[in-house]
């Protein structure tokens, strides 16, 4: 496509600004009902909806039937916490929010009915609706768990680590690998001893991540976020503008990846671009990835990382998505009206309008966060592990004192997806027929195996085997 062509395009789709802004802000209240293959629905009659703390909301079958998985909808929005029991008084399920949607999983148990208590609200509840189901659908042998690792955490890893990794289908190892503005590849270390340089980094981290798990794939994050060589650019947009909208540079950046991915006998590369904001630039990013999804082998990966309110007609649009192998749907940093950090709900949300927006479920990896971020909306970011110990299977949320980024401490509630959380939402992505699940980013994890939030991904994908 020639420059005068490009302009064309540019003035065109910037006329469809306020398109963009409103499919960016749209979220139905209600997405279509999403339809779980093999999922067995259970008949109930569901009693006593209201109430207030304390209360109980019963659901009978009338017979003893096989369960794993209840779905609740919420009127008021005010239950804060709760409990699912059988009708013969074991417990099952604990979580906090229900608030409009809640999918609860949880081994299968045979039982007559359901007692769901609530432990904590903000003021009287109603209970729209409570449906159980066993999803007996075998889990697609398919099912992908990509786990983002920064490059230092990979080379400092040890035997300790094994058991996670096992879990993981596709390592993608980030923070060591950038391009400059003539389209080159830069390594880039730590400023920490033994880290220093770049290349040695990147190559003793892929050695490590092999033998921690010989079975998975290895795919490369490729950025242009950092100035490196003094190129002069102080907007990375602008930098990948330089390279992806030039046809010559934009080659020669193809060309760097293909020769990394022999070289390192890669399973492929992706692209973690936060965030494009002009118009033009989303036009510069499908042609990179369009030349680059023709020359790179077939066997070899292509993804990308992407927000979905940076997906739309005229920004992330199924005409890129088409071009991937994998989508890795950053379902993470963002807070609901309490401040609560990517919640269920969110994921709910996420995965639904990214439907919407041409995304296709089987490429569409769910992200999963292992860190909190105060609901403050503080600039904080903890580690799971730090608090794995105090935090309880069903809880997501702990006080902590903390240094946000600009040195201001503070005391506050940070919100986490605790271990039921993430088996919640590995469940729901197996039974909405996603391609994986996406962990951001693998050394938050715990080494416990009792506590170990990539364990809890595992007795997912099993319960559902």
């Amino acid at each position: 496509m020639g420059k005068k062509l490009r302009i064309f395009v540019a003035a065109i789709m910037s006329l469809a600004f306020i398109a963009v802004v409103v499919a960016a802000v749209f979220i139905p209240e209600k997405p279509d009902e999403p339809s779980f293959s093999g999922s067995i629905p259970v008949e109930g009659t569901l009693t006593d909806s209201s109430g207030s703390v304390g209360d109980w909301v019963e659901l009978k079958f009338g017979a003893k039937y096989q369960i794993n998985t209840v779905e609740i909808e919420e009127a008021t929005k005010t239950v804060t916490a709760f409990e699912i029991y059988s009708a013969e008084g074991d417990k099952l399920y604990a979580s906090d929010y229900i608030d409009r949607y809640k999918f609860c999983s949880f081994p299968a148990t045979e039982t007559a009915g359901l007692r769901l208590k609530v432990t904590a609200a903000e003021g009287d509840f109603e209970i729209k609706s409570m449906k159980a189901s066993m999803v007996v659908r075998t889990a697609d042998p398919s099912f992908d768990v990509v786990a983002y690792v920064t490059a230092d955490s990979a080379c400092k890893m040890g035997v300790e680590w094994k058991e996670n990794a096992k879990t993981v289908t596709q390592f993608n190892l980030i923070g060591a690998l950038y391009f400059d503005c003539t389209g080159r590849l830069v390594f880039d270390g730590y400023d920490e001893p033994g880290l220093e340089d770049g290349h040695e980094v990147f190559e003793r981290a892929l050695a490590n991540l092999r033998k921690l798990n010989p079975h998975a794939e290895i795919v490369a994050t490729v950025l242009g976020n950092r100035d490196l060589t003094g190129d002069g650019y102080v907007e990375p947009e602008d930098r990948y503008n330089a390279v992806m909208g030039d046809d010559t540079l934009r080659g020669v950046l193809v060309n760097e990846i293909l020769d990394l991915a022999d070289n390192y006998g890669l399973d492929g590369v992706s692209f973690d671009y936060e965030y494009p904001y002009m118009i033009p630039s989303f036009t510069n990013y499908y042609f990179f990835l369009n030349e680059l999804s023709q020359a790179i082998d077939d066997s070899k990966l292509l993804s990308i990382a992407v927000s979905v309110w940076n997906m739309g007609p005229f920004s992330i649009s199924s005409t890129i998505l088409d071009l991937l192998d994998g989508v890795e749907l950053m379902s993470y940093d963002s807070f609901d009206k309490r401040g609560n950090h990517s919640t269920f709900l969110d994921a709910y949300d996420n995965i639904n309008n990214a439907v919407i927006r041409g995304a296709t479920a089987e490429r569409m990896n769910l992200g999963l966060p292992y860190y909190s971020r105060p609901v403050t909306g503080a600039t904080f970011w903890g580690n799971y592990k730090d608090v794995a110990d105090k935090l309880g299977y069903g809880d997501n949320m702990i006080t902590e004192t903390f240094t946000d980024s600009n040195g201001v401490t503070d005391t506050a509630p940070n919100y986490y997806n605790g271990r039921q959380t993430i088996y919640d939402k590995t469940c729901y992505a197996i039974d909405r027929g996603l391609g994986g699940v996406m962990i951001w980013h693998f050394a938050c994890d715990s080494t416990d195996p009792e506590l170990s939030l990539t364990a809890a991904i595992q007795r997912a994908i099993d319960s559902r085997s």
